[in-house]
């Protein structure tokens, strides 16, 4: 009876790896990065700080310090288990909404049809997916900022890319996926704005403050001479 129960267990966990799905192999085939209107490539290495690892995945930012306009857009192509099921398998979607400033895209990278590599070249994303889970291509995706800042204001823009969706979820993100494999990519993008310089009253609301020190001056002065003739 026991050699029978042992044969039981041994065959259900030779049997397990059929039926859980494994891990997706994601490799981050290219990446794009166009700040300011200069495009940081491969050969022209990005000054982003912030680490990917093997699959390509983690978290990238940039800190503009500089009043004015300004503008950035991150290009991403992942492949997700193109060694076992090629890559034309592929989809995009996005989730929740885009805050004001920011901008995106799905699209084929550019190989057959898509325009993303362009847009991105141009610091222009058209907001669109032209890869949803009804036209299954290779598949990439963008995200990008504009925004101005004013003097003593900095902005930090981080790019999050992830294959599990953290706790609290982004308002919005996009996500890349395969409709052979068990993973996802998840992405979203932030922009933070601080400012670090001393807010300096106008000159209305110095003349009123001086005014009533004034007031106060005569008002304690007053009061004591009150209390010296008493």
């Amino acid at each position: 009876m026991i050699r029978r129960i042992q044969l039981i267990i041994l065959s259900f966990a030779l049997y397990i790896p059929f039926i859980l799905p494994a891990n997706a192999v994601i490799i981050l085939a290219e990446s794009l990065y166009n700040i300011d209107g200069v495009v940081f490539d491969s050969s022209n290495p990005s000054p982003m700080t912030g680490a990917l690892d093997s699959n390509g995945l983690g978290s990238l930012s940039y800190n503009f310090t500089t009043a004015g306009t300004h503008s950035i857009t991150a290009f991403f192509d992942y492949e997700i288990d193109q060694s076992t099921n090629i890559f034309f398998n592929e989809y995009g979607a996005t989730t929740g909404t885009a805050a004001a400033g920011q901008s995106w895209e799905i699209d084929e990278p550019g190989f057959v049809f898509g325009d993303i590599y362009d847009n991105v070249l141009a610091g222009s994303l058209d907001n669109s997916n032209q890869v949803t889970i009804n036209s299954v291509e290779d598949t990439s995706f963008a995200l990008g900022w504009d925004f101005t800042l004013a003097d003593g204001e900095t902005g930090l823009v981080s790019f999050n890319l992830v294959d599990i969706l953290p706790s609290v979820l982004p308002d919005f993100y996009l996500t890349h996926a395969d409709e052979e494999s068990p993973d996802t990519i998840f992405a979203w993008s932030t922009l933070d704005i601080t400012s670090d310089s001393i807010n300096v009253p106008e000159p209305g609301t110095l003349f009123l403050m001086g005014f009533g020190l004034v007031c106060v001056g005569l008002f304690r002065k007053k009061h004591n001479n009150i209390l010296v003739r008493s």
